[in-house]
């Protein structure tokens, strides 16, 4: 059943669509020794504690160590683009376009000398809509700041329990509106954000304004991106597949978030590792579909589109990871927590050049028996 859907999927194309593009500006993880700010030189670190960065950051075990409680008479955080104050680096946004925030993340101490209206924000941004989030240590808290102030609420466990924060931006034909989910569920907003035109910058880390507070955090991941609606598939909890790019230093790359439309595109893979990292289901089988180059999205039915391989025939489409395949094909199986991961080497190749395009599905019982994730164009 499963390989037969692998290769007639191709025969099931319908309508002309045409193929626009979703873009992530950043992500970052922390599954090296490195800072943001040791990696690029576009990204800087804003630091007043007179305290070495590496005591106040420190990536451990695969999330950056955030610990500013013990040195909590400044505070410090990474920033690109242009912020109030004079801060400015060449990562900026492009203030027009939809801006979108997300962060898994746990609070895991800090203090708070005045139980603050304002909390502490974690996580910022001043493009079409000023908005962030702000965690006030006393009542447990998070809240979203938008242009009539900052309105809370509680996470499902609390705020010491890790959860991914996302922060929508979007344009309103006049003043912008923001959203704050957590795990995926809208929590706060849409509400209006506060108008700042002047500004293209984002920020994380710890900003407190006071003497006397500091917020220990433990990051997993953000990822600060943009992006110009596209008409293909988006991934969902059904159906994930993250590619990013891991160089020697740090994984800075492009990535599908959930609920943008695709198809995405990941840059600088030449000479580094290409990481591809799935999510559904658990147990559930997977194929990795690849293409030359993107195509022009097909509909196949149940909400799906096919976003790689050219016309007529999508001949040029093969399944690389294929779980039909005896004995080696049980390697492309979600573990019982709905993940997998695999890296791969890139040999070196002229920047920008194409290396060709992917696409994921996701099979699992009911419904169609099936799901595609977001597609990806990888370049070298």
């Amino acid at each position: 059943m499963r390989h037969r859907f692998v290769w007639t999927i191709l025969s099931l194309l319908l309508a002309n669509f045409a193929a626009l593009r979703a873009q992530t500006t950043r992500y970052f993880t922390f599954s090296s020794n490195y800072l943001p700010n040791w990696v690029t030189n576009d990204i800087q670190i804003w630091n007043c504690s007179g305290v070495y960065e590496y005591s106040l950051f420190t990536p451990n075990s695969g999330l950056l160590q955030q610990r500013m409680s013990t040195n909590a008479n400044c505070n410090a955080f990474f920033y690109g683009g242009a912020l109030p104050g004079g801060l400015s680096s060449s990562a900026g946004l492009d203030r027009w376009l939809p801006t979108f925030v997300e962060a898994r993340l746990a609070v895991v101490g800090g203090v708070q000398a005045t139980a603050s209206p304002g909390g502490i924000p974690i996580f910022w941004l001043h493009t079409i809509g000023r908005s962030g989030l702000s965690v006030d240590l006393v009542a447990g808290a998070v809240g979203l700041q938008h242009g009539n102030g900052i309105a809370w609420t509680v996470p499902p466990g609390g705020i010491t329990a890790p959860h991914t924060y996302r922060i929508e931006v979007q344009p309103n034909g006049g003043v912008p509106l923001v959203t704050l989910k957590i795990d995926g569920v809208p929590r706060l907003g849409p509400l209006p954000a506060s108008v700042d035109w002047i500004y293209d910058g984002w920020a994380f880390g710890d900003g407190s304004v006071g003497p006397g507070d500091g917020i220990d955090i433990d990051w997993d991941y953000l990822s600060v991106s943009q992006h110009t609606p596209g008409i293909g598939m988006a991934n969902t909890s059904a159906a994930m597949l993250f590619a990013t790019v891991t160089s020697p230093a740090q994984t800075i790359a492009s990535l599908a978030a959930p609920g943008l439309a695709g198809p995405f595109r990941v840059t600088g893979l030449s000479g580094n590792w290409l990481n591809l990292e799935w999510s559904g289901p658990p147990g559930a089988p997977f194929a990795l579909l690849l293409a030359p180059s993107l195509g022009l999205p097909r509909p196949i039915g149940c909400g799906d589109t096919v976003d790689i391989g050219t016309l007529p025939g999508f001949a040029d489409i093969a399944a690389v990871f294929n779980p039909t395949i005896p004995v080696f094909g049980s390697l492309f199986t979600l573990s019982p927590a709905g993940y997998s991961q695999q890296s791969l080497a890139v040999p070196p190749a002229a920047a920008g050049s194409l290396l060709g395009a992917i696409q994921g599905v996701v099979f699992a019982p009911g419904g169609c028996g099936y799901k595609l994730t977001a597609a990806a164009e990888l370049r070298f």
